[in-house]
Formats: structure tokens, sequence, C-alpha cells
């Protein structure tokens, strides 16, 4: 099992997005070290998971996103992904 640090955005034109919603994000979020930043209108979050392969990772940190985007109410419309090593990063 390696371990992996996967980086999700959020787009929403018609919703303002808050330092409150990111919080709550986060939160959800809290088990797996993240990182949430947050515009007007889109939102990130970056936080680790373990997973035997990159696309088991991106699978995972996707549910762990959508969950905590929906515990807040914020629709599920992802338009980014990024995923990385924790080994790769560190370098």
């Amino acid at each position: 099992m390696r371990e992996w640090t996967v980086r999700f955005e959020t787009s929403h034109p018609d919703l303002k997005l808050t330092e409150n919603l990111a919080d709550e994000v986060m939160e959800g979020l809290k088990d797996h070290v993240p990182a949430v930043s947050y515009g007007p209108h889109t939102m990130s979050a970056s936080f680790c998971v373990a997973a035997d392969s990159a696309k088991r990772a991106v699978e995972l940190g996707l549910r762990l996103f959508r969950s905590a985007l929906q515990e807040v109410g914020i629709k599920q419309n992802i338009v980014a992904v990024e995923i990385q090593t924790l080994d790769d990063l560190s370098r």
C-alpha cells in the first residue's frame, strides 16, 4: 500500500463559496491531513490517502471529497484532479 496526495477542485459559478464552507469541508476530511482553499466560486482540497494504485487512490479520494461536499450541501461539480505519491511530493 502506498501513500498518495490527491487534489480535487470543484467549480460553482452560481454559488458563493465561503471560509465557513471551506472549514466544514476540511473538517469532513480531517482524518486525511487536508488543506482546503477557496475562491468566490471554486474550492480545492488536497489530502492524503493510502491505496495500492493511482487509480484506486483517485477513486478513494473522489469518494471522500464528494462525501465532504455533500455533508455541507455543495453540489459535486469536479473540474480538476491531481495525484502524486508522497515520496514524489517530498522530492
